[in-house]
């Protein structure tokens, strides 16, 4: 399990957000060239607002066996042992998709507003959570990435306030023993995943593309209007990070995320969660 999406096309040798970012992606990945890459601004008032039946979010985390590792451009949890304790389906999703992995996107440590992928009406916040998923009908991430349907990722923001995560704790004192990339541990002390994604009223929906390379555009993206809270320090945790193998070698990792995409004429749809009981 936990076939994080970075494939032989987009090896890290190939590609980072700094000396190798963005800018030079469209060199070797030319899916980054399409009509539909992520992330984007989306905003509030073009959107088209309707009400669909709940989207499920089924993860049993406390049965699996978890590991975060430095993957050096960011960190990424996964979960192994039973798909059927990390799935979601329904809202707009027309199958079930089960989770491959979490990873994180953030800014610096002294520039609040600015880190996630996203943004809502031009506002970004310090951090983004993104839970991907495969879509269970194609079977194998390398046959998902050939559909549009191919990966669902909810994406959650991250906003500095005065109380800590404490799951993202948990994750963080298990990043203690992962300072520089390829460093892995096993958590004692469980992350109830389910707790990192916002009570939220809303979501936005649209159709787009990997993030980072291959920047394919296989992506149905889950963007919760609603952020979650985390600390100055957490913020600060993050940004201790290393990029490579020892210290003197490499960067921290910040501003780990590529700039905001072109929207174009995609449709974008604002989903109200409707309450429990509705008939909707």
């Amino acid at each position: 399990m936990c076939a994080i999406i970075t494939t032989g096309r987009s090896r890290m040798s190939y590609w980072d957000y700094w000396e190798r970012g963005p800018q030079t992606w469209w060199d070797k990945y030319p899916a980054s060239h399409g009509k539909r890459q992520s992330p984007i601004d989306i905003p509030s008032n073009g959107t088209k607002q309707i009400i669909m039946k709940e989207l499920e979010i089924k993860y049993k985390p406390m049965k699996l066996r978890q590991i975060v590792e430095n993957v050096g451009y960011s960190w990424k949890l996964c979960l192994e042992g039973s798909a059927a304790h990390l799935q979601v389906w329904g809202g707009p999703l027309k199958a079930v998709f089960t989770l491959d992995h979490i990873h994180c996107h953030w800014g610096e440590n002294h520039e609040l507003g600015n880190g996630s992928e996203h943004a809502v009406d031009g506002k970004k916040y310090e951090g983004e959570l993104h839970f991907s998923h495969i879509n269970n009908k194609y079977g194998s991430l390398s046959k998902a990435m050939d559909h549009e349907d191919g990966v669902g990722v909810l994406a959650v923001f991250l906003k500095v306030g005065t109380k800590a995560n404490p799951e993202l704790t948990k994750i963080l004192e298990g990043l203690k023993h992962c300072e520089f990339r390829g460093k892995s541990f096993v958590l004692e002390d469980k992350v109830d995943i389910v707790k990192l994604i916002p009570q939220s009223s809303f979501y936005f929906v649209y159709q787009g593309s990997l993030a980072r390379p291959p920047c394919i555009e296989c992506v149905v993206w889950i963007v919760f209007k609603d952020p979650i809270e985390i600390s100055q320090s957490q913020l600060d945790a993050l940004n201790e990070l290393q990029n490579h193998r020892r210290r003197q070698e490499g960067i921290k990792i910040s501003n780990n995320y590529r700039p905001l995409c072109e929207r174009g004429s995609r449709e974008i749809l604002l989903v109200k969660v409707p309450k429990k009981g509705c008939p909707c």
